[in-house]
């Protein structure tokens, strides 16, 4: 190890130990704290575990335990927003008045804003809620009544929720109340709540209550209509689409004005002109794994800024791949090479010839989009942030490696930009160690977080229902993190791009996304450009359109997926219990991501789709479609690849379900036309919208997918060993050892074994010991979900 390594190595040891495991250094990993743990088993150009190791905060430490209380608690006001006094002006008054590393301590009770206002949580200070987020949340119902005013739901069992808690209403019976705003509990036992119908009503059904005794809501904000395009209001029936100035409820980023942000000077990408010539550019080559770059000017760039780096596709159109589309599409001249190595910005964009057969949309004068549209400055789709450790004379060293080449040959013209305010050249630092913790978030009809210009700040313990527009938005965020959270049930599951539970964009790097129940929408997750983004140890599961939304609960979208635009590279994908692990080609392609010890099911596992009452069954084929009539579920799937998804590795996956992604229930081994009739364990080269167009760089045997060591319950067996590769897997690709919520947590003495997933092992997916263990799965959120408990471990 070079002098450099072992100093940071030592540093890191020197730090207070980290809320989760210790993680890789640089050039550290597999159980070997001196070594990279990707080493013969993951090929080279899949190989970012330096930058893996240091997703989320390990490099300061983990997320930072504060204790020092700054002010009073805020006290929810009671007043009607918007005006002076309300809930957002006390909040935001209140984390003025703080320094970094203090706490904002939010009372019980709910806090009430107007979709005017927002949360700016603009420096490095923590946001807590009061009290522990163990309220019992779901509380099945033994029926109720109603008499046209109101009507009475009655609590099951021993539940009891706080009188003026909030609820949530759906199933009930009429539909035309179905899901109203949040009512409020007016006894231990008993909720009532107005009532839109006349006459004598059943009204038995579910409540949801939240998990966390502070509450943040928008007071007039987003209802559960489950109408298309979201209906925002006071109270149900409400029939008012939701109009606002687009503002999430919590904004994290270094200034309050959350359109202030640019990059030398530029505007941000999706705003007019929506390029930027002001970039510093480099004078050679940078190569992957390279620390050192090359620069015509160091001007305005120090050690400790973060900088965005990114390089221009050199587009040009060639062939489309896909065997019955004769269209061409914009690609990187290497875009289709059969060779994965050199790792370089191979991106793929659609044009819009031939739409229907590519999943695309974009308008046909491609560089027209990409300059005012989207998540990159024109088709400069291959970018990253990197903080600097280092300057020199006409060079820049970062503190990591770059986890893809950038060229300054052949019209890629690599440039780096240092942050600014909108359209000024003057220095902007990120926000950097501002924390969000332990409350409930819900009403939200354009995002409740959204992360700007953020580094090492942090998403935990938030319980997130009832949103349009995602829970947490990462934008040019690096090294942040969402723990131990529950993102549960969009209410707007359209295919509008509302419903997206989590995202990462415009050049999120090296963040973490880890531990939390992500249930109820319609993408699991996108992410949309950025690299070495880490998603692990998650249950995601149950994503569906709701009824009326043009499609239905029958369409089985992407659970575990780091795509949805062209640029995205490196992610990690490792731990994770989803109903599939795929990736889409709607707006291009992203390459060069690694799948590792994950459970891609196949199947999602049965629910009621609260839009309609529906029971979904996938295993069964009961799904329907908008117009609410019986539809075949999928395209069922455990590993898929749409086209031009090249270079990603799926190594040590358990694939399928044990007895039913099996040959006599009509399932495939592997598949590339997909069909909602049948199932298959590996579905790739697919297209979303005309079966017959596959790509056949993905299909068979096929140098642009790498598949080693993965157990699939169609053979009950591994049959995808690659020569050449070890078959002694790691136990983490970015950890040295076990996570915190693993091994021995909570009351009931069971033991979480870590690596949860053991394709070489018999069985391949395992569960808990101990006394008091009734969990189907070692995975801990998992555990917590099928407990009714997300933030309490059983």
């Amino acid at each position: 190890m070079s002098k450099i390594l072992a100093g940071l190595l030592l540093l890191l040891l020197s730090l207070p130990q980290p809320a989760h495991a210790l993680l890789f250094r640089a050039a550290g990993g597999g159980n070997n704290a001196n070594s990279d743990p990707t080493v013969g088993v993951l090929p080279s150009y899949n190989d970012a575990s330096a930058n893996w190791a240091n997703a989320g905060l390990a490099v300061v430490g983990g997320i930072p335990s504060r204790s020092t209380q700054c002010g009073s608690t805020v006290e929810p006001s009671g007043l009607i927003p918007p005006q002076t006094g309300d809930d957002a002006d006390n909040i935001n008054a209140a984390i003025s008045a703080c320094t970094a590393g203090d706490v904002v301590l939010l009372g019980s009770g709910i806090f009430n804003l107007d979709v005017s206002e927002y949360i700016e949580l603009d420096k490095g200070v923590t946001l807590r809620g009061s009290g522990t987020c163990d309220l019992t949340g779901l509380v099945a119902t033994t029926g109720g009544s109603g008499n046209g005013t109101t009507a009475t739901l009655t609590f099951s069992g021993s539940e009891v929720i706080p009188v003026g808690t909030p609820i949530a209403v759906t199933n009930v019976t009429p539909t035309g109340y179905n899901g109203s705003a949040m009512v409020t509990a007016s006894s231990a036992g008993s909720v009532s709540f107005a009532n839109a119908t006349t006459g004598s009503q059943t009204v038995a059904g579910t409540i949801r209550s939240p998990y966390c005794p502070t509450v943040l809501q928008y007071y007039n904000g987003l209802l559960e209509t489950w109408e298309a395009s979201g209906y925002c209001g006071v109270s149900a029936p409400g029939t008012g689409n939701c109009s606002n100035s687009g503002y999430p409820l919590i904004v994290m980023a270094p200034e309050a004005d959350l359109y202030n942000f640019g990059w030398s000077g530029c505007l941000l990408p999706g705003t007019s002109p929506g390029t930027c010539s002001s970039g510093t550019a480099l004078t050679a080559d940078a190569a992957q794994g390279q620390t050192t770059i090359s620069v015509a000017s160091t001007t305005n760039f120090a050690p400790g800024e973060w900088i965005l780096i990114d390089e221009a596709v050199d587009s040009e159109q060639i062939t489309d791949p896909v065997t019955a589309c004769d269209d061409e599409v914009w690609a990187a001249s290497d875009a289709t090479s059969s060779s994965g190595s050199p790792a370089d910005g191979r991106f793929i964009w659609p044009t819009s010839t031939c739409v229907s057969d590519n999943g695309g949309g974009n308008p046909a004068d491609f560089s027209s989009f990409t300059c005012s549209a989207g998540y990159n400055y024109c088709d400069r789709a291959n970018e990253e942030l990197h903080l600097i450790k280092s300057v020199g004379s006409g060079t820049i060293t970062f503190d990591d490696p770059l986890t893809d080449a950038f060229r300054e040959s052949n019209s890629h013209d690599a440039q780096i930009y240092y942050p600014t305010p909108q359209s000024s050249d003057t220095y902007l630092p990120f926000l950097q160690e501002a924390g969000l913790e332990n409350m409930t978030i819900t009403r939200t009809p354009s995002g409740a977080v959204r992360m700007i210009f953020c580094a090492y700040c942090w998403v935990k313990g938030v319980d997130f229902i009832g949103w349009a527009g995602g829970t947490v938005n990462m934008i040019y965020t690096a090294r942040s993190e969402v723990t131990d959270s529950y993102l549960d049930t969009g209410w707007d599951l359209e295919s509008s791009g509302a419903e997206y539970a989590i995202s990462f964009d415009n050049a999120a790097t090296e963040n973490l996304m880890d531990n939390n129940i992500d249930i109820f929408n319609g993408k699991g997750m996108v992410g949309r450009t950025g690299a070495a983004n880490v998603v692990a140890y998650n249950y995601q599961d149950d994503q569906f359109y709701m009824e009326g939304s043009g499609i239905g609960d029958y369409w089985i979208d992407v659970g575990t997926a780091g795509s949805h635009w062209t640029g995205a590279h490196h992610y990690l994908f490792e731990g994770n219990r989803s109903s599939n692990c795929d990736n889409d080609n709607t707006w291009g392609s992203d390459i060069y991501d690694t799948y590792f010890r994950n459970w891609c099911v196949g199947l999602r596992t049965p629910f009621i789709d609260p839009s309609s009452g529906w029971a979904v069954d996938d295993a069964t084929n009961h799904c329907q479609d908008y117009a609410g009539d019986q539809f075949d579920c999928g395209p069922l799937r455990s590993g898929g690849l749409m086209a031009w998804q090249y270079w990603e590795a799926y190594v040590g996956n358990v694939m399928g379900l044990s007895g039913t992604t099996t040959s006599a229930n009509g399932w495939d081994y592997s598949a590339s036309n997909f069909s909602v009739q049948t199932g298959a364990i590996w579905l790739l080269g697919w297209n979303a919208t005309t079966a017959a167009d596959t790509d056949p760089n993905l299909t068979g045997e096929t140098p642009y997918l790498f598949r080693h060591g993965n157990y699939d319950y169609y053979n009950d067996a591994i049959v995808d060993w690659t020569t050449g590769y070890s078959h002694n897997l790691p136990n983490s690709f970015y950890l040295s050892s076990e996570p915190s919520y693993f091994s021995t947590v909570g009351t009931s003495g069971c033991i979480y074994p870590w690596p949860w997933i053991s394709s070489t092992s018999s069985p391949p997916v395992l569960s808990p010991s101990g006394s008091g263990c009734s969990a189907d799965t070692a995975l801990p959120a998992k555990a917590r979900y099928d407990a009714g408990t997300p933030f309490v471990q059983p």
